[in-house]
């Protein structure tokens, strides 16, 4: 089902709540010691410093999936990934929480009336046809698949992603590579993480719109 996706009213509050030792998403808790655990060698990194955008020229055309953060309630859409790196308020899915001020900063007054909660977008990917940007096909097979972590928030604990989202976004590191690339996580050498158990797997799951990679769990 192609599902909207919103941003929340809420995203000021969702800092606080990975600073409790969870995040978004599948992403709750920390590495657990044999896959590694997050290293801060980044060093402290300022609130409202944005993550790194896609290393693209002006001409490119390589489309990415990304959400607009400077009003509530938008939904992540397909955009070229040109656009995402010369817009500080395009952020590429998933985002970082909290939001900068400079973006929360242009939000329309209505926002404090409304109620909106984030969703994730039907596919993480995005191509070009006919020179516009539209949803894609995240795998075809399990091998289209990887277990990554995402660095943009504190205690991560991995997920399945597409591989080709990962040569897009410098914060989606595979949990072997701990290290945290500047410009994509706060400190988070004052949180408390709780333990968790990753994904041993990803696959490949069909569906009715679009096939998505999936985590595995040991049952």
């Amino acid at each position: 089902m192609r599902s909207t996706a919103c941003l929340s009213l809420m995203m000021l509050c969702v800092g606080t709540i990975a600073c409790d030792g969870r995040s978004l998403g599948t992403e709750d808790g920390a590495l657990t010691p044999d896959r590694g655990a997050l290293t801060m060698d980044a060093g402290p990194l300022t609130p409202d410093l944005p993550p790194p955008k896609p290393d693209m020229g002006p001409g490119d055309e390589t489309c990415v999936v990304a959400i607009r953060t400077d009003n509530c309630c938008t939904s992540a859409q397909p955009l070229k990934a040109s656009e995402v790196a010369s817009d500080p308020c395009l952020e590429l899915w998933p985002p970082t929480f909290p939001v900068a001020e400079a973006c929360t900063d242009r939000w329309d007054p209505e926002c404090t009336r409304l109620d909106c909660m984030s969703a994730p977008p039907p596919t993480r990917v995005a191509i070009a046809v006919d020179g516009q940007c539209q949803f894609a096909e995240e795998c075809d097979t399990d091998d289209d698949c990887l277990i990554a972590v995402n660095m943009r928030a504190c205690c991560s604990c991995g997920d399945a992603y597409p591989k080709a989202l990962l040569l897009l976004n410098p914060c989606l590191r595979p949990p072997s590579r701990s290290h945290v690339p500047e410009g994509c996580l706060d400190d988070c050498s004052t949180v408390r993480c709780d333990g968790c158990v990753p994904p041993y797997a990803a696959e490949c799951v069909h569906g009715d719109d679009y096939n998505r990679c999936e985590p595995l769990w040991i049952n």
